[in-house]
């Protein structure tokens, strides 16, 4: 596996006075030190499918890319009805829109314990959710606690924000 890097054009015209255009590349230290440690299994694995058998796919973790887990007809025509809205065809948020916060504040507030719409951030996914935790919980050359085994996405961040990860045993 390559670092990711970054584009910077160069020449070289040492060769017969003729100029040739190249790249340069250099990637960040936080693109070089993200990894995901899932990536070094399957890189290495050389899996031969079974002609006889069919592939059940467990790559990816959005259950609604092989059509699955539809949503209901009133949302579609909800969503559909909202994006015919010139009003909804620009940026909303980082945290998300009010409107949403209010009703996900709404559907947890229980037991005597009352969420307000400012203490809800909506994110784009699990992993959107952890790398805001990470960043709010720990700063470069901080170290924090992870369960070992884990969700290896935990690693990947430790390394791209430089966090020095230190692992407990759960088994």
């Amino acid at each position: 596996m390559t670092s990711p890097v970054s584009i910077c054009l160069t020449e070289d015209d040492t060769e017969d006075n003729v100029v040739k255009l190249g790249w340069n590349i250099t990637a960040s230290r936080s693109a070089q030190n993200t990894i995901n440690p899932i990536r070094r299994i399957v890189d290495r694995c050389k899996l031969h499918p079974n002609p006889q058998k069919s592939l059940i796919s467990l790559s990816i973790g959005d259950p609604t890319t092989y059509g699955n887990m539809l949503p209901p007809t009133e949302a579609s025509e909800a969503v559909n009805e909202a994006f015919a809205k010139p009003t909804s065809h620009g940026y909303v948020p980082a945290c998300g829109m009010e409107e949403a916060r209010s009703a996900v504040a709404k559907l947890w507030s229980r037991d005597g314990f009352v969420l307000d719409s400012k203490d809800i951030i909506l994110t784009s996914g699990c992993s959107h959710a952890l790398e805001m935790c990470f960043n709010c919980i720990a700063d470069p050359n901080d170290n924090i606690l992870l369960p070992q085994p884990g969700f290896s996405l935990y690693l990947t961040l430790c390394l791209s924000l430089n966090i020095e990860p230190r692992f407990y045993r759960l088994i």
